[in-house]
Protein backbone atom coordinates (compact mmCIF):
# COMPACT_ATOMS: atom_id res chain seq x y z
CA UNK A 1 0.00 0.00 0.00
CA UNK A 2 0.97 3.60 0.56
CA UNK A 3 3.62 2.90 3.23
CA UNK A 4 5.33 0.37 0.97
CA UNK A 5 5.46 2.98 -1.82
CA UNK A 6 7.14 5.43 0.55
CA UNK A 7 9.51 2.84 2.04
CA UNK A 8 10.67 1.85 -1.44
CA UNK A 9 11.32 5.52 -2.34
CA UNK A 10 8.88 5.35 -5.26
CA UNK A 11 7.76 8.98 -4.87
CA UNK A 12 9.50 11.77 -6.81
CA UNK A 13 8.88 15.49 -6.52
CA UNK A 14 9.25 17.04 -9.99
CA UNK A 15 9.86 20.81 -9.99
CA UNK A 16 10.05 23.00 -13.07
CA UNK A 17 12.67 25.66 -13.55
CA UNK A 18 12.51 28.62 -13.51
CA UNK A 19 8.78 28.79 -12.64
CA UNK A 20 8.94 26.30 -9.72
CA UNK A 21 5.73 24.47 -10.65
CA UNK A 22 5.52 21.12 -8.90
CA UNK A 23 4.00 17.70 -9.43
CA UNK A 24 4.61 14.33 -7.84
CA UNK A 25 5.33 11.13 -9.72
CA UNK A 26 4.60 7.79 -8.07
CA UNK A 27 5.97 4.61 -9.59
CA UNK A 28 3.63 1.65 -9.66
CA UNK A 29 4.47 -2.00 -9.14
CA UNK A 30 5.29 -2.66 -12.79
CA UNK A 31 6.29 -0.03 -15.33
CA UNK A 32 3.33 2.20 -14.55
CA UNK A 33 3.83 5.70 -13.22
CA UNK A 34 1.16 8.07 -11.95
CA UNK A 35 1.18 11.84 -11.60
CA UNK A 36 -0.31 13.51 -8.53
CA UNK A 37 -1.06 17.24 -8.48
CA UNK A 38 -2.99 18.76 -5.60
CA UNK A 39 -5.73 16.29 -4.75
CA UNK A 40 -5.74 14.59 -8.17
CA UNK A 41 -4.05 11.40 -9.37
CA UNK A 42 -3.94 9.92 -12.86
CA UNK A 43 -4.40 6.31 -11.65
CA UNK A 44 -7.56 4.35 -12.54
CA UNK A 45 -8.40 3.80 -8.86
CA UNK A 46 -8.65 7.56 -8.30
CA UNK A 47 -11.05 7.92 -11.19
CA UNK A 48 -13.23 5.05 -10.00
CA UNK A 49 -13.07 5.13 -6.18
CA UNK A 50 -12.70 8.87 -5.59
CA UNK A 51 -14.40 10.61 -8.53
CA UNK A 52 -17.10 8.28 -9.87
CA UNK A 53 -18.03 6.50 -6.62
CA UNK A 54 -16.84 8.72 -3.77
CA UNK A 55 -15.93 5.86 -1.44
CA UNK A 56 -12.49 7.25 -0.54
CA UNK A 57 -10.83 10.63 -0.20
CA UNK A 58 -7.51 9.51 -1.70
CA UNK A 59 -6.03 6.72 -3.76
CA UNK A 60 -2.92 5.00 -2.38
CA UNK A 61 -0.68 7.17 -4.59
CA UNK A 62 -2.00 10.46 -3.17
CA UNK A 63 -1.75 9.07 0.34
CA UNK A 64 1.83 8.02 -0.41
CA UNK A 65 2.64 11.57 -1.56
CA UNK A 66 1.25 13.04 1.68
CA UNK A 67 3.20 10.50 3.76
CA UNK A 68 6.41 11.05 1.75
CA UNK A 69 6.17 14.82 2.25
CA UNK A 70 5.55 14.42 5.99
CA UNK A 71 8.45 11.99 6.39
CA UNK A 72 10.79 13.68 3.92
CA UNK A 73 11.18 10.35 2.07
CA UNK A 74 11.10 11.19 -1.62
CA UNK A 75 13.41 11.82 -4.51
CA UNK A 76 13.65 15.23 -6.15
CA UNK A 77 14.05 16.07 -9.81
CA UNK A 78 14.27 19.51 -11.44
CA UNK A 79 13.36 19.87 -15.11
CA UNK A 80 12.93 22.76 -17.52
CA UNK A 81 9.50 24.34 -17.89
CA UNK A 82 9.19 22.76 -21.34
CA UNK A 83 10.05 19.30 -20.02
CA UNK A 84 7.58 19.79 -17.15
CA UNK A 85 4.81 20.61 -19.64
CA UNK A 86 5.66 17.44 -21.55
CA UNK A 87 5.51 15.33 -18.36
CA UNK A 88 2.10 16.75 -17.49
CA UNK A 89 0.76 16.30 -21.03
CA UNK A 90 2.04 12.70 -21.19
CA UNK A 91 0.25 11.85 -17.93
CA UNK A 92 -3.10 12.48 -19.60
CA UNK A 93 -2.55 10.40 -22.74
Amino acid sequence: GSLEIVDRMMVTKVTSSPTSRCSWMVRGKSTSQYMCMGDFCTCPAFSFSVVQKPEQYFCKHLLAVHLAKALGKYEEKTVSDDAFAEVVAAAFV
